[in-house]
């Protein structure tokens, strides 16, 4: 996984991302990364990001869209546990850190940690089956 190191470059792929894949991803999620790129801040966008693809990763239509949706979402929680130290995500201080390690595991990365320690994803982003 290449990691992303700027902030122009992290904006860039959020909506690189939504533009290229946005017919795969369930509608609360697609609302809910568009609503995040158009957050002010940019700790708001990379965290909600992260939230709302980590929480749709199940319900994408298109198995094409499934690595780089994980990627994006390992890219950006890498981002946000090493400048920001999860910062919106302190109610789960290892929460960037343990999603980066289910991500790198699911694009192939590593054979750990076991799926059972990934942290759960939150449950008003969990789209509805359909």
């Amino acid at each position: 996984m290449n990691y992303i190191d700027n902030i122009p470059a992290l904006r860039s792929a959020i909506m690189g991302f939504h533009i290229q894949y946005h017919a795969a991803l369930a509608p609360l999620t697609a609302a809910a990364l568009l609503e995040a790129s158009g957050q002010p801040s940019v700790v708001d966008q990379v965290t909600r990001s992260v939230e709302a693809l980590y929480a749709g990763l199940d319900a994408i239509a298109d198995p094409v869209a499934l690595d780089p949706a994980a990627t994006l979402v390992g890219q950006l929680a890498a981002f946000s546990v090493t400048w920001w130290q999860n910062l919106s995500m302190a109610d789960e201080p290892d929460r960037g850190q343990r999603i980066l390690a289910a991500m790198r595991r699911r694009v192939g990365e590593t054979t750990g940690p076991d799926p059972s320690e990934n942290p759960l994803p939150r449950a008003e982003l969990i789209p509805p089956a359909e």
